[in-house]
């Protein structure tokens, strides 16, 4: 489980998730307590070497990770159309060449384009008249969430994203601390399968990682406004 969240703003898009890699251990019949889950940090989110796409990747994350791999390196940017239908073959070709993943797979994929970069997901799901799952692609104008898309947290996407903006966009600096804040309220509510985070901008000229400082400090800070919240909550005079 993760949880990704790319939010569009008036001059780019912030494209954020958490780090962590959870596994479970296999439990035997006769041995229930023999298993743990255990996790490592690493980056979820591929960037091209041009610095002009990244996709971000949840559930299996194999599976996602190979489609997110194959996008980086075939898309082509260079004819603006038609983009969400060429990133919808490209998955299509890696998903129908492995064995499908039981509990299937979700990227989110930022493109810098002139005048607007572009947001999509890609998912797994039973299309019309197939009788098998395949990849679909779509384009979301502001808000699209992958992993852990039940998680509590997305209240603040909801609230200060989608109702308080139901017009206008904000420019990306001031979307950075909302993302960073809806991540780590993900981990206390989800902290055996979320942890850590990591933030892309996508702006027309191209895509950039946030430095770790920037990260640390973001991650500080979100901290904080929770508590700083819940003591105003139960300390209302």
């Amino acid at each position: 489980m993760t949880i990704q969240i790319g939010m569009v703003g008036s001059d780019g898009i912030v494209l954020a998730g958490d780090t962590r890699r959870t596994n479970s251990g296999l439990l035997n019949s006769n041995r229930l307590w023999s298993g743990s889950r255990v996790g490592q940090d690493r980056t979820k989110i591929q960037i091209d070497g041009k610095c002009k796409i990244a996709v971000s990747s949840a559930l299996d994350l194999e599976t996602a990770e190979r489609i997110a791999a194959a996008i980086i390196a075939r898309l082509d940017i260079s004819e603006p159309l038609f983009i969400e239908e060429r990133i919808q073959t490209i998955a299509n070709e890696v998903f129908n060449s492995h064995p499908k993943p039981e509990k299937g797979f979700q990227c989110l994929v930022v493109v810098a384009l002139n005048p607007r970069p572009k947001l999509f997901s890609v998912i797994n799901a039973n299309v019309e008249g197939e009788r098998e799952q395949a990849a679909v692609c779509w384009e979301w104008p502001k808000l699209a969430i992958a992993g852990d898309t039940v998680n509590g947290a997305i209240f603040w996407a909801e609230r200060y994203y989608n109702q308080h903006l139901p017009t206008s966009r904000k420019p990306i600096a001031q979307l950075i601390p909302l993302c960073a804040h809806l991540v780590i309220c993900a981990r206390s509510l989800n902290p055996a399968t979320i942890g850590g985070l990591e933030m892309v901008l996508c702006r027309s000229s191209g895509v950039e990682f946030q430095s770790e400082d920037d990260i640390q400090q973001l991650a500080e800070r979100a901290e904080r406004r929770e508590d700083k919240i819940a003591e105003m909550i139960f300390n209302d005079q």
